[in-house]
C-alpha cells in the first residue's frame, strides 16, 4: 500500500521536526524563565553560588551568655565582658558550609560578605559598604533623620544590615579547588517580635548579592538586660 510520494513523506517528516524542536524550545524557555523568577523574586532558600563559591546554611542557634549572668539574671555590664552582646542583643550562630566548586583556588573574606538582614530595628547599625545605593543629599538626610524614641514608625522600619561579630573559620583566607570548609557566622541583634521581617543572610561577593534564608532551632536565651 502506497504512502504517499517521497516528497510528500519528506514534508510530514520535516513537519513533525519541526514541531519537536518547538516543543523542546518551549519546554526550556519555561524551566528559563522558572529559574530566573526564582532568582529574581522567589523565597531565599538555604544554598547560593556567587563567583565560585557556595554557601549553605544550617538552622541557625541563640548562643548562651550565662558566663556573663549576675545574681537575680541580669547581665554583667558590657564593659565588664568584652565582646558580649549589648544591651537587649543576644547572640545569633548561623552553621555555614563554603565549598568551592570550581578547578581554581578561590579567596574570600566572611566580614566582608556576610551580613544579617531583617529582625527589629531597634540598636540596628547599617555597616560600611553593605548599602552600595547612592541617592540624593535630601534622600540620604531624610534617611538619617531620627525618629522620636518609641514612635510606632520607627518600631515598624526593617532593621538595616548587620556586620558579622565573628565566626569560626579560623581566618581562613581562600579555598582550594573542590575544597570545603564548616564553621559558623556570629551576629548581634535583639530577639525577633511577631511581625518582625523574616532573617536572612545578606551574601555579597564580586558584585554579586545572594540571600539566604535563617531558619531558627530552640527558643532565644532569656535576658534580662545588662546591668548599669
Amino acid at each position: 500500500m502506497s504512502t504517499g510520494s517521497p516528497r510528500l513523506r519528506g514534508a510530514r517528516v520535516l513537519g513533525a521536526f519541526t514541531v519537536t524542536l518547538a516543543l523542546l524550545a518551549s519546554v526550556a524557555g519555561a524551566v528559563l524563565w522558572q529559574q530566573n523568577r526564582a532568582a529574581a523574586g522567589g523565597p531565599p532558600g538555604m544554598s547560593a553560588e556567587a563567583a565560585g563559591l557556595r554557601a549553605t546554611v544550617d538552622r541557625a542557634r541563640w548562643t548562651s551568655m550565662e558566663a556573663h549572668h549576675m545574681d537575680g539574671g541580669q547581665q554583667m555590664p558590657s564593659q565588664m565582658m568584652p565582646g558580649a552582646p549589648e544591651g537587649d542583643d543576644q547572640r545569633l550562630g548561623i552553621p555555614v558550609v563554603l565549598t568551592n566548586t570550581t578547578d581554581e583556588t578561590r579567596k574570600f573574606d566572611t566580614a566582608e560578605e556576610f551580613f544579617l538582614l531583617g529582625g527589629h530595628r531597634s540598636g540596628a547599625k547599617e555597616p560600611k559598604g553593605a548599602d552600595d545605593s547612592k541617592g540624593s543629599k535630601d534622600a540620604k538626610d531624610a534617611k538619617d533623620a531620627k525618629e522620636p524614641k518609641g514612635s510606632k514608625r520607627a518600631d515598624a522600619e526593617p532593621a538595616g544590615p548587620r556586620s558579622l561579630h565573628s565566626d569560626t573559620l579560623g581566618g581562613l583566607p581562600a579555598l582550594a579547588p573542590g575544597n570545603s570548609v564548616r564553621g559558623v557566622l556570629y551576629f548581634d541583634l535583639e530577639v525577633p517580635r511577631g511581625g518582625d521581617p523574616a532573617l536572612r543572610l545578606l551574601w555579597k561577593r564580586d558584585g554579586s548579592t545572594r540571600e539566604l534564608a535563617v531558619r531558627l532551632s530552640g527558643a532565644a536565651p532569656e535576658h534580662g538586660g545588662h546591668g548599669s
